[in-house]
């Protein structure tokens, strides 16, 4: 019974295949009948109109476009496809726009004028209340100091000078003093106490050895061939004579700087200042770099630049305050920084 089933269906199947054979024939005459231009030609008018609007568009790209001028509602005429900055004063109406770079319009943010943030693309920026304060393009250096020094807010390889930057960690302070013993005839024989890299280190010229005025002393060991005997003289103190040892220091930043050493046991004591300074900009904060009294440094920091306009002149007598010297334009300027807290 089953295969007869199967035979049945079989039939069925094959005649319903002829019958979409028949109507597929007959529907091709009729679409020929319906349709005998398209039949003998197939490009249609269609076709044609299509080509000659590609052409027209083609001509009309092929020339320089021409824009309608935009202005503000204030009348500032701008830029096409160049956005406009509005804003709304506090409390007034959202349709009530202020133009900040109209005339009369007051700054924003003042001293800088409005139409330097608009200058730089920055509209957006000086809708910050604390916009002076911000760092636009990321380089260390706040909007407004980037106005004081007109460089380019929006672009971090512009940035005002790094001196303005520099800050005072801390100031080291290592003491020394000098004694001197006089054997007669003008020569006199050197001795230092102090302090170096923390530790206590001494020198003297022993074996009766002295120096003549002129000569410079300790050949070897610590303040090797700092110092340099000058002269002695005597000077009266309570009507009693005194003899002093003029003592010029040799020292790299600290060349010619006089000392008077007295006779005696009294100790005079003078200091060797470091101070360790810092650029506050965020790539270099942590960036801690020492700089001895008296010497020329560069910014960034490298002790091994040809040229270093920077000099820390002196630490106050307190070895709080760093003096500091640059040449700007070919003019001497001075700064005081204090020690951050």
């Amino acid at each position: 019974m089953k295969d007869k089933y199967e035979k049945v269906l079989l039939g069925v199947a094959a005649l319903i295949a002829v019958a979409m054979i028949v109507l597929g024939v007959m529907k091709l005459g009729a679409v020929e009948e319906d349709f005998p231009e398209a039949a003998e030609n197939p490009r249609d008018a269609d076709a044609i109109a299509a080509e000659e609007v590609v052409a027209d568009a083609a001509s009309a790209l092929s020339k320089p476009p021409v824009l309608a001028k935009v202005s503000t509602p204030k009348g500032r005429e701008v830029k096409s496809f160049t956005p406009v900055n509005l804003f709304v004063r506090k409390g007034a109406p959202m349709n009530e726009t202020v133009d900040p770079e109209a005339p009369g319009e007051k700054p924003v943010h003042p001293p800088i004028p409005n139409s330097w943030w608009l200058k730089y693309g920055m509209g957006k920026e000086m809708g910050y209340g604390n916009a002076p304060q911000r760092d636009f393009d990321g380089d260390g250096f706040s909007n407004l100091e980037e106005y004081k020094a007109k460089t380019e807010p929006n672009n971090k390889n512009s940035f005002p000078s790094l001196f303005a930057k520099l800050k005072v960690a801390s100031i080291e302070k290592e003491q020394w003093y000098l004694r001197f013993s006089n054997f007669g005839g003008g020569a006199l024989s050197f001795r230092i106490e102090g302090i170096q890299g923390g530790k206590k280190v001494e020198n003297r010229m022993r074996g009766g050895l002295a120096v003549p005025p002129g000569t410079e002393f300790f050949e070897e060991g610590p303040y090797q061939k700092r110092f340099k005997f000058i002269e002695l003289k005597t000077e009266e103190k309570n009507g009693i004579p005194k003899d002093i040892a003029m003592v010029e220091d040799l020292k790299q930043g600290k060349e010619g700087k006089m000392y008077s050493i007295p006779s005696g046991s009294h100790k005079t004591f003078q200091n060797d200042y470091t101070g360790r300074l810092y650029l506050d900009t965020p790539d270099t904060k942590d960036n801690v770099f020492p700089v001895e009294e008296g010497m020329s440094f560069s910014l960034p920091f490298d002790p091994d630049a040809a040229e270093k306009p920077y000099t820390l002149k002196e630490i106050s007598g307190d070895g709080t305050t760093a003096h500091l010297l640059w040449l700007d334009n070919g003019e001497t300027k001075e700064l005081e920084l204090k020690v951050e807290n």
